[in-house]
């Protein structure tokens, strides 16, 4: 048990194939075998609204719209909140023995957003492209101690991917592997 809680613990669960991320094998083994011994997290845990990234702040402003930032912080919230309900945890605002702090460090739409649209001709809703996110979370105990770090990146590699695909489709799914990471990560701590 000890020696899987210590694997679940790794500050970077990240493996990137081809545009699409994995857990590695050993951390995926560690997680699943600390989520099965673990306890429901009975204390509350701290899930501030996540922050945008500098970088991202500055596209959004110039390129996809202020409004988008609002609302892909919204849905990465949300998500993270679903996930660690899941797994027995109790998201709330603010206070918990533990705090997630989230960062949204890149987002790319597969469709213009209103902005685009607005601000350049030519586009259309039936312009397409590659889409994805990168995310990176902080988790503190209560005297702010990081105790673990979770990143995540899924771009997607083919346009074909992109075809059915909606303004943040991508990002969604991004946010969706980020959110059972961050979950997981949870569990290894309790």
């Amino acid at each position: 048990h000890n020696g899987a809680l210590a694997a679940a613990k790794e500050t970077t669960m990240r493996t990137v194939i081809l545009g699409r991320s994995f857990l590695s094998m050993a951390a995926m083994a560690a997680a699943l075998a600390v989520a099965s011994l673990s306890p429901a997290l009975a204390s509350p845990v701290g899930t501030p609204e996540p922050t945008l990234s500098a970088d991202l702040q500055e596209s959004l402003t110039e390129t996809y719209g202020d409004e988008e930032g609002a609302y892909l912080q919204q849905e990465t919230l949300r998500l993270v909140q679903e996930a660690l309900v899941r797994r027995g945890a109790q998201p709330v605002a603010d206070g918990g023995a533990l705090t997630i702090e989230i960062t949204i460090v890149r987002a790319v739409p597969n469709r213009p957003t209103m902005t685009q649209l607005r601000d350049t001709p030519g586009l259309s809703m039936e312009s397409i492209s590659i889409g994805g996110a990168e995310f990176e979370a902080v988790i503190r105990d209560a005297n702010g101690v990081e105790r673990a770090r979770v990143t995540h990146e899924r771009f997607s590699f083919d346009i074909e991917d992109s075809i059915a695909a909606g303004v943040w489709t991508d990002a969604r799914r991004a946010m969706r592997g980020f959110a059972h990471m961050v979950a997981v990560a949870l569990v290894g701590l309790a």
